[in-house]
């Protein structure tokens, strides 16, 4: 409610009236600035983005003002990834950037300080949908580029490259759409690359997957099915080798719920059978036949009964 937001905003602008009187009580300070947080949000969210950027904009100040105060920068860097979300939902794809490009300087500005790097690159992945909805595709790559450089340059941080991963993924579900297959296929492969260096960070895996299926469904939707396939051969390579990442089934499955669909559109009987045996422990997992409903809810149950009725063929 707007009283809501009035009362909150008067109790806020008393905690900085006491914190500004008594400047040795660091604790005060930080209470003003959990609170300017919250308001930042709660302005957002009653559509007041002018009065959420100049609560945040103090917040900035404050922090400018005691430099030693590390959790004052880290509120800040909150704050800014939290208004970025909001300019970026209002549409207001330029004061996002600006807020993400302040964040970043106070980020760099800060190198020994792990978080705030990674709330920059959090805000990024966000900066990337709203860019690539907006059809700056070209404005979303930059981006992208900018948190892989991020990663590259702090190795030993896995958060990083799992924020590059995601912001990988985002532009390529806009590539997709746009059918730039050369693009979204560099991306891929640079995403494989970044998986296979690190085996262990099974989330990788998973945007990869995500991303592939994507480009599936793009590949699918430009008729272009023997493409389609291989980049489905691809991801059950993928998944044999990660047998227990229940994620990357599903994907897998889904994918070839996709080609199975095409298949039985144009009666392609015998490549269905060959793909529905190739694939069958994929199709047979359980999340995959949960979510399907979800991706095809006209389609799915006589899908699946097409596909079992193939089982039994085979």
């Amino acid at each position: 409610k707007a009283s809501d937001v009035a009362g909150a905003s008067a109790r806020l602008d008393a905690l900085r009236r006491l914190a500004a009187a008594r400047p040795r009580e660091a604790e005060l300070r930080l209470e003003f600035a959990k609170g300017s947080v919250i308001l930042t949000i709660c302005l957002a969210e009653a559509g007041d983005l002018a009065g959420a950027s100049a609560r945040l904009d103090a917040l900035r100040i404050l922090a400018a003002a005691h430099p030693s105060e590390s959790e004052l920068r880290l509120q800040y860097a909150q704050g800014s990834v939290n208004l970025i979300s909001a300019l970026g939902d209002a549409c207001d794809i330029s004061g996002a950037s600006s807020r993400l490009d302040a964040l970043r300087d106070v980020a760099t500005a800060h190198l020994s300080e792990v978080e705030l790097r990674r709330l920059y690159a959090s805000g990024g992945v966000n900066l990337i949908s709203y860019l690539a909805q907006a059809g700056d595709l070209a404005g979303a790559s930059g981006r992208l580029n900018a948190l892989s450089d991020l990663a590259t340059a702090h190795p030993s941080d896995a958060d990083l490259r799992l924020r590059h991963a995601q912001g990988c993924f985002n532009l390529i579900v806009y590539l997709a759409e746009a059918h730039d297959v050369a693009e979204v296929s560099r991306r891929l492969d640079a995403l494989n690359d970044l998986a296979a260096k690190h085996p262990t960070e099974t989330d990788l895996r998973l945007e990869l997957a995500k991303g592939s299926f994507h480009l599936i469904v793009g590949l699918v939707k430009m008729g272009d099915i023997d493409r389609a396939l291989e980049r489905l051969h691809a991801l059950g390579g993928l998944a044999a080798a990660h047998a227990t990442e229940p994620e990357l089934w599903m994907t897998i499955g889904l994918a070839a719920c996709v080609l199975l669909y095409v298949y039985r559109r144009v009666g392609a009987q015998e490549k269905a059978t060959t793909l529905m045996l190739a694939y069958q422990p994929f199709l047979a997992h359980k999340s995959t036949r949960d979510r399907l409903p979800q991706m095809m809810p006209e389609d799915a149950r006589s899908l699946m009964n097409w596909i079992d009725g193939l089982k039994g063929d085979g």
